[in-house]
């Protein structure tokens, strides 16, 4: 069977085609009624198995998602890996509080390291917090430092996931 393309980030061999997670968690970007159309379709880890089983004969062996909010679909990983024994390569976009304050801290690093307990290799501050961080006045991401420093200890590759052209821009520039 042929194998899609794959890539290296710091060492980790992702296929080129990362499966996404919208669709399958109810993140529509359409409304209401359609996310809960996707939430109720995909509503057991069962569910989840097919897609996961039909990417994998083919390399495509990574998949995005804030996994911290899907339950189903990390014990659908979990049991696919197992019936495969094929790994797949979770990269983790996990909603992290961002607030400057002690309390922000504890809860962006608690967050961050369930991602690692999880089997996440690659972590992506979800766009909904890194977004908070964007200064465009000075074209900075204020305090990235600290989350990407937080993922790198607990023993991951720390990313960004973005919607705003910005947010690239800026960690490009710092």
């Amino acid at each position: 069977m042929k194998q899609f393309p794959r890539t290296e980030v710091e060492g980790i061999s992702l296929s080129r085609y990362l499966i996404g997670s919208n669709w399958l968690l109810g993140f529509s970007h359409t409304g209401p009624a359609a996310d809960a159309q996707i939430k109720e379709k995909f509503d057991t880890p069962e569910k989840f198995m097919p897609i996961l089983e039909a990417c994998l004969p083919y390399g495509i062996d990574s998949i995005m998602a804030p996994f911290g909010d899907a339950p189903n679909l990390v014990r659908a990983i979990k049991e696919v890996e197992q019936k495969t024994g094929h790994g797949v390569i979770m990269v983790d976009t996990p909603f992290i509080d961002v607030s400057n304050t002690p309390e922000g801290y504890r809860a962006a690093e608690k967050k961050i390291r369930e991602c690692s307990e999880r089997g996440s290799k690659i972590c992506l501050i979800h766009h909904a917090a890194a977004e908070k961080l964007v200064d465009k006045n000075e074209e900075v991401l204020h305090r990235l430092d600290d989350y990407t420093s937080m993922i790198r200890e607990a023993g991951m590759v720390p990313g960004l996931s973005a919607h705003m052209p910005e947010l690239v821009v800026y960690s490009d520039q710092n």
